[in-house]
């Protein structure tokens, strides 16, 4: 989706992608992923009294269920919402042209007063154009890096590149270039890691319950363990999930308020935060897993 600029072959015109958003369709799905991280937190702070008091609050068929229900459902909403709000911004020597699902809007260059970045990346990072009336237009143009689009806008207009040096665009800037880190170690935090955790801890409960790894298999059968196996499972990546999410929702506020402070070092602090996570993450899962068996 994150295309970077081109020039057409007739000459001076240049199109970015974008998504391009209402001020409803904004609202709507800032509202749908703060729903999902209001889930997130509740279901760790479950979690964490189970692990701490013994409760038993969150079952791994509870916290699966409710991962998919009030995280996964609204989260898919809101991606739909920004599947729908695909469009292309051509920038010509006179003329903004924004075209969404077949509808051109042309924008006079000259009504443009003013380019106004998202002081919150929500439901991602953006930007408004303000309109010779003081008012924005009506949709709203968001980009993972915006900085390709007011680059492109700012060749014509001026206050356009005025933007370049707004916070907001340094923060977004520098998370997008860590956006192909972030998918590579996705395989690792919840595929690998989570299968070795949930292995040990799985095995750890067949030879305590059952008496040997196979226990269940060999008294019940093969169905009731399979059931055992996926049940925990389930438990185990879910745990994971949810740890992952909070940690994000942990390093991305002082991210953002630290680019704010200094934004010549957004670069500095994206580098910093990721190492956050990384160490937060790889680190609580092993200490957690130590945590469980000395429990046991």
């Amino acid at each position: 989706m994150e295309s970077e600029r081109a020039e057409t072959p007739g000459g001076g015109e240049a199109r970015v992608e974008v998504h391009a958003y209402t001020a409803i369709a904004r609202a709507a799905a800032v509202v749908l992923r703060a729903l999902a991280a209001v889930n997130f937190i509740y279901l760790a702070y479950i979690h964490a009294l189970d692990i701490f008091t013994g409760t038993r609050l969150a079952p791994p068929l509870l916290v699966a269920q409710a991962l998919v229900l009030f995280s996964g459902l609204p989260w898919g909403i809101s991606l739909l919402i920004q599947r729908l709000a695909r469009a292309s911004v051509e920038v010509s020597a006179t003329h903004l042209v924004l075209t969404l699902r077949g509808t051109r809007y042309e924008i006079p260059l000259a009504s443009i007063t003013a380019v106004r970045p998202f002081a919150l990346p929500l439901p991602g990072p953006g930007i408004g154009l303000v309109m010779t009336s003081g008012r924005l237009f009506r949709h709203r143009l968001l980009r993972e890096d915006p900085s390709v689009l007011l680059s492109t806008l700012g060749a014509r207009l001026p206050v356009a590149a005025d933007a370049l040096r707004h916070p907001a665009v340094a923060y977004a800037q520098a998370r997008y270039r860590t956006a192909l880190q972030r998918w590579l170690m996705g395989l690792a935090k919840f595929f690998l890691l989570p299968l070795v955790v949930h292995l040990v801890l799985f095995r750890l409960h067949q030879m305590i319950v059952f008496g040997g790894p196979f226990g269940q298999y060999h008294l019940l059968g093969l169905a009731p363990y399979l059931k055992a196996f996926f049940l925990h499972w389930a438990g185990t990546a879910g745990g994971f999930v949810i740890l992952a999410g909070v940690l994000r929702l942990l390093a991305e506020v002082p991210a953002l308020i630290l680019t704010w402070i200094v934004p010549t070092r957004a670069r500095l602090v994206r580098r910093l935060i990721e190492g956050f996570f990384l160490i937060a993450y790889f680190g609580l899962v092993p200490a957690y897993l130590v945590f469980v068996l000395l429990l046991q």
